[in-house]
């Protein structure tokens, strides 16, 4: 909406108002036309007086609130009075609920009570932290650093490879021996030739 014709005065509509699904009830608090080189001279906001009715048609509300303008929390904002019935519903806000600002300082309380549209209740939004981002800690290299099973695997393979070499022929020679003579005591235990 136009800014007042007046800091703190209200914008006057004669008659009945009657907004669609396409409108936007925007407000600015303060009023953007007493913002002068980013200082606040005036304490007063957007506010719409409707001499009729008002139906709201689902059209959207909007707030456009200044940086650094002090509001208290306990604050209220009356931006629209109808003259007679207030009807219909904001598509984006619904009564009891709040509206966060254009700029994403805060939200405010909406109250649709009567006669009366009204802002409430200031919630400021936490600002953002940006957090310093440090390198990661320096750590041991992979080859010096084992968790304890790993340990106890590298501690069985350090056993195994520190025994003494097996001679698998032997092996073989001893197991194929079993139960059988010497070949050395046989050597000499051979039948004697026969001639003829």
């Amino acid at each position: 909406m136009p800014p007042s014709p007046q800091p703190g005065k209200s914008a006057t509509v004669s008659g009945d108002l009657t907004l669609g699904p396409t409108s936007t009830f925007q407000f600015s608090i303060p009023t953007e036309s007493t913002i002068v080189n980013g200082a606040f001279t005036s304490t007063g906001f957007d506010q719409l007086t409707v001499t009729g009715d008002v139906t709201l048609g689902n059209s959207a509300l909007a707030v456009q609130v200044g940086a650094g303008f002090p509001i208290s929390s306990h604050s209220t904002f009356t931006i629209l009075t109808a003259g007679s019935a207030l009807g219909g519903k904001f598509s984006n806000v619904s009564t009891g609920s709040r509206l966060t600002s254009l700029d994403g300082q805060g939200s405010f309380l909406v109250s649709l009570s009567g006669q009366t549209v009204q802002l409430s209740t200031l919630r400021r939004s936490r600002p953002r932290r940006n957090l310093p981002i440090s390198p990661p800690a320096a750590t041991s290299s992979p080859a010096t650093t084992f968790s304890s099973a790993a340990l106890s695997l590298e501690g069985l393979r350090a056993r195994t490879l520190f025994c003494a070499p097996l001679d698998l022929r032997s092996l073989t020679r001893d197991y194929q021996s079993i139960g059988r003579p010497d070949a050395r005591a046989t050597r000499f235990r051979r039948r004697p030739r026969r001639f003829k």
